[in-house]
Order: C-alpha cells, then structure tokens, then sequence
C-alpha cells in the first residue's frame, strides 16, 4: 500500500520513519476526526495525512451509514458539537452497497469477455454493438445523492455536506497543530476522474449531461478550504493521469475503484516529493528526495 511504500522510501534513503495507516472502512472525516482525537494522539506523529475522497463530503453529513450509526457532529454558531454518542447499537447488519448497474452473462466466455471490455472501457461501442443485438444496451440508472458534489448547479444536501466537512477539516487542522504536529491533506480521486473511458461510462451509465458536471470542482473546493484553514493539499490525480498505460498498467482495477498496486506507488511517490517540498521530511530524506 501507499503507506508501506512511503515507508520503505525513506528507509532506503537512511531515515528511521514509520508511516502508520489508520485508515478504516467506511470511516468519513467526521469518524477520522475522532479515531485522531481517541487514538491518534497518542502515536506522536509530526505529520498527520488526510485522504480524501469525494463521498466523504456526503458521509460527513449524515448519521448512518450501512444500516449502522455512528458519532454525529452538529454544527452551531459556535462550531461543531459531538451528540448521538455512545452510539446505539446496529439495526441491522451491513448491506453491500448497491451495484451501479447489471448486464446478462453470454454463455461465450469469449463474447463476455469482449463484453466485459467494451462496458468498461468503451461505453458507445457497447451501447452501438447492442442495438445490433448482440446484447442487451446499458440500462439507465439514477445516480447517487454523493455523486452529485460534481454537479455545477447547486444541491442543498450536498451543501450541507460541504460546510460541515470544512468545519470537520478547520477542526482537525487545530488538533493537529495542538500537538505541535502538522497536517496535510491528499485528495483521492476516484478511477472517473483520471480516466476518460471511465468517465465515459459513468456518463452513460447515468445519463450525465456533459455541461452540468465538473470533475474537478471537488478538488477546488477542498483547495480552497485548505487555503482558509492554513493546511495543504495534494491533488493525485495529474500523477495517475500521467500513469495510466490502460491495458498495459493502469492505477485502478478494472472492476474495482481501489488502487493497483500501480496507483499505490504513485500515491507514494507524490506524497513525499509533497511533503519534502513543504520541508516536512527529516533532512536525511528531503536532501535526497527524488523528483
């Protein structure tokens, strides 16, 4: 992983660093927030990492979250406030989310495969071939409320997300600070926003006028709510452009939004070029930090 590579990085180059991964599934800013507060505290780190990624801004807002509850912050005049804590216990066990969409398997693993291809990969292509016959075309499908941080007309939920992730963010970066420790934050961008063929699905899949979206407004945003508060922003996504050879090696799985081990590598890579541009790193690896 990303942390792992880091970490051997600048071991290589004589520094006895350790880079500790804290992430947890399905946790958003709000929990990442606490999981610092409770526990990260304690680890005395002089660099705090933030990955974000677009549905945190969602998640940021709301009180559930897979049939389950968690810690909830209300945002008042005079900041955020902790309530629903201790949190009860699960209604109902974890559900899987929902699949973007369903096509019906050809009893052809040559023809699936070409099929699986082509739905991925090239959208029109698929949708073109359909209308021959061959398969049935992509099915339309309404997107996700998180999805619509990237829409340029205004969303009152998705507001409402944004403005407590700034304060979940302005907070985080003053607990950091208190610890005499500093923050930084790395935006994750998801597999749509670096390739085009995936866009291109996601546009078709969900009937996306290509006019009322913005792939990189989330990454703005987040800039700009570093610039207030006083912490950093990394984006990755021109590192994972420049990465992607497609077929021949490519950041994100093919069926899966998460990093290769590829993606992993850049993410590594860019994070410590960041960090020792920022003077950061310990001078046995800033002196020898490679482009």
């Amino acid at each position: 992983t990303a942390t792992q590579v880091l970490e051997r990085s600048l071991r290589d180059q004589g520094c006895p660093a350790e880079v500790l991964n804290g992430g947890t599934a399905a946790y958003s800013t709000d929990q990442e927030l606490l999981a610092y507060q409770w526990q990260g505290v304690d680890l005395g780190a002089r660099v705090v990492l933030l990955f974000f990624y677009y549905n945190d801004v969602l998640f940021n807002d709301r009180q559930e979250y897979f049939g389950a509850y968690k810690p909830a912050f209300e945002l008042h005049r005079d900041g955020l406030c902790l309530h629903r804590f201790p949190v009860r216990e699960r209604r109902q066990p974890p559900q899987p989310p929902e699949a973007a969409a369903e096509r019906r398997r050809s009893a052809s693993a040559l023809l699936e495969w070409v099929q699986d291809r082509m739905w991925h990969g090239a959208p029109r292509t698929y949708n073109a071939i359909a209308r021959l016959g061959l398969w049935e075309p992509m099915p339309p499908v309404s997107p996700r409320l998180e999805l619509f941080v990237f829409a340029r007309r205004r969303v009152e939920e998705i507001e409402g997300g944004w403005q407590k992730t700034e304060a979940l963010l302005d907070l985080l970066e003053r607990e950091v600070q208190a610890q005499g420790a500093r923050l930084a934050v790395v935006y994750v961008p998801s597999r749509m926003e670096v390739q085009e063929r995936s866009w291109e699905l996601t546009k078709t899949l969900y009937r996306l006028e290509e006019g009322q979206w913005d792939r990189g407004q989330v990454m703005r945003r987040l800039g700009a709510a570093g610039a207030r508060s006083g912490f950093p922003v990394l984006d990755l996504t021109p590192a994972l452009r420049r990465a992607d050879r497609g077929i021949l090696g490519a950041p994100y799985f093919t069926h899966d939004g998460h990093w290769t081990e590829t993606g992993h590598a850049v993410a590594a890579r860019e994070t410590e070029a960041f960090l020792a541009g920022l003077g950061w790193l310990p001078p046995c690896a800033a002196s020898a930090s490679r482009p």
